[in-house]
């Protein structure tokens, strides 16, 4: 009697059990517990294991056969009572009997039911924490793709909560829009689909409250999704839950997530997404700010590109009506007319180059100084005279646009003189424009003919006669082309420098920074291009 109290004062279940397996003693919760798991009542001397489904009787007398050979161990095992799973952890003893004289087994069973739901509640916490953490980081990873961030979110939440289908919903004017589902069988029906703002739904509860709304039975709170499943696909759900988008205090949309079952959503469901929600909403809106401002920027460089191709066509009406009234002119007077134009024509062509280019803040030099040699050429050309043009450097080398401008006139009026100087009595002769990266951000520029030489022949100018004569250092400050050059040298933050050309003529040397990273360190090879015409 003093042992029965004993052990009906633990609330463990426990029994022991002779050599033969036969119970001698056990407490009340072992009585109940028996019951509630075999349905089958017990009493002393009965054997335990005869007692137990026939399926579990080899391995329940496999263990006691090792606890009376002398080991104590324990195992967790799991049993299902009306539908729901029970956990304990079963310690076996060997323990000896004092009235046979004989070793006999002690079995003591815990229910650890509460600390295992309690151990998988922290382990799911932890990966739905995980799962919170990352989608921050992959949802905004993505704002360059709207619908890779609606298929995200839905990934995401099915990693996180059960449900059966579910959808992203923005907000438009006066409706909420399908961009996007899950598990639906016939997705092209349900994307697109628009909900209109009326209480028939309860999408507009969501939107109204600002908070997550969990409908237990949808079919029986709104009729509306039984009787119109035929248009909405909603004849399967019975649970719903809504989670609202919100920004900064500005309802975006919601997403929603169905069961097919009556199956409410608990709380720890509608706070894994509404967490996930608020991730999702950054990233919704960042998204459709960042396509707005692509919108904005791509308007604006249709303007842009409007305005350098309207400046172009006004800097040729201008070139074309200077070409008219020299045509009435002294031949002095036409020969200062046609240099001007020429300056005119390599501005129009700087605005020509960005007209036809993807980006509006750079200009290609290669292309650019092209532009250029081909409007000296048509200008000043004679077919008597057989001058060459060549043009040669890495077909990638730009500039910054407000770089480009002095670029191209310091090329214009080198040429220019060179074609009006360093060939007289109508020799011919070639005239040659190199580029290179000079450094990593800048370019050199070389412009030179195999003429009669610097000394022999004006400075750049606009017809003015003259030269350098015994001073090779000596510029002519009357000249206005020299000047000119000078003054965009400057602004280019540049250096010019003269040099000699074996076997005579002239090569001017430009360098200046490009404001971008140069793309060559040598104009020759194969990542250069040449132009050449006679």
């Amino acid at each position: 009697m003093n042992l029965r109290l004993l052990l009906d004062s633990n609330s463990d279940a426990m029994c022991f059990l002779d050599r033969d397996l036969r119970l001698l003693a056990y407490n009340r919760s072992f009585l109940l517990l028996f019951f509630r798991l075999f349905h089958v009542r017990i009493d002393e001397g009965q054997d335990l294991v005869e007692q137990i489904p026939r399926e579990a009787r080899g391995l329940w007398r496999e263990r006691c056969q090792r606890a009376l050979s002398g080991k104590s161990f324990s195992l967790e095992e799991q049993y299902r009572v009306d539908g729901r799973s029970w956990y304990f952890e079963i310690f076996l003893t060997p323990v000896d009997v004092p009235d046979q004289g004989t070793r006999g087994v002690s079995i003591v069973a815990h229910d650890i039911t509460e600390r295992y739901y309690g151990e998988l509640r922290t382990t799911r916490l932890a990966g739905r924490l995980q799962t919170l953490l990352e989608s921050a980081v992959r949802l905004n990873s993505s704002i360059r793709q709207p619908q890779q961030i609606y298929q995200d979110t839905m990934a995401l939440l099915a990693e996180s909560v059960y449900f059966d289908t579910g959808s992203v919903q923005l907000l438009e004017d006066h409706h909420l829009r399908v961009v996007q589902v899950w598990g639906f069988s016939r997705p092209e029906k349900v994307v697109g689909l628009q909900f209109p703002l009326d209480r028939r739904f309860p999408n507009v509860f969501v939107l109204e409250e600002q908070t997550p709304v969990a409908v237990e039975d949808i079919q029986s709170q709104y009729p509306f999704f039984l009787t119109e499943e035929g248009r909405y696909e909603s004849a399967h759900i019975r649970s719903w839950l809504g989670v609202p988008l919100i920004q900064e205090g500005r309802v975006v949309g919601i997403f929603t997530m169905d069961r097919s079952r009556v199956a409410p959503f608990s709380q720890g469901d509608i706070q894994v997404a509404t967490a996930l929600a608020h991730n999702a909403a950054v990233a919704i809106v960042n998204s459709q700010l960042y396509q707005q401002l692509l919108a904005a920027n791509e308007t604006q460089q249709v303007l842009l590109r409007e305005l350098h191709h309207r400046v172009k066509n006004n800097m040729q009406l201008v070139s074309s009506l200077m070409s008219l009234h020299a045509e009435d002119l002294h031949e002095d007077a036409q020969e200062v007319l046609s240099s001007l134009r020429t300056r005119i024509l390599a501005l129009s062509a700087v605005h020509e180059s960005l007209y036809n280019s993807e980006l509006l803040d750079r200009v290609n030099l290669v292309s650019y100084a092209d532009q250029v040699m081909q409007e000296v050429e048509t200008g000043y050309y004679r077919e008597e005279r057989k001058l060459s043009f060549h043009l040669e450097g890495p077909p990638a080398l730009e500039c910054l646009l407000d770089r480009a401008v002095p670029f191209g006139l310091i090329v214009s009026e080198l040429v220019l003189n060179a074609v009006k100087h360093a060939f007289p009595s109508g020799q011919g002769g070639v005239i040659k424009v190199s580029l290179a990266a000079a450094t990593a951000t800048s370019v050199r520029v070389t412009i030179s003919d195999n003429g009669v030489g610097f000394t022999s022949r004006s400075a750049p100018g606009d017809g003015s006669a003259g030269g350098f004569g015994d001073d090779p250092g000596r510029r002519r400050r009357n000249s206005f082309g020299m000047t000119l050059v000078e003054s965009l040298c400057s602004q280019l933050k540049g250096s010019l420098q003269r040099e000699p050309v074996q076997g005579g003529g002239t090569s001017w040397v430009l360098e200046f920074a490009t404001g971008l990273v140069c793309s060559g360190e040598d104009s020759s090879g194969e990542d250069s291009e040449s132009r050449s015409d006679t």
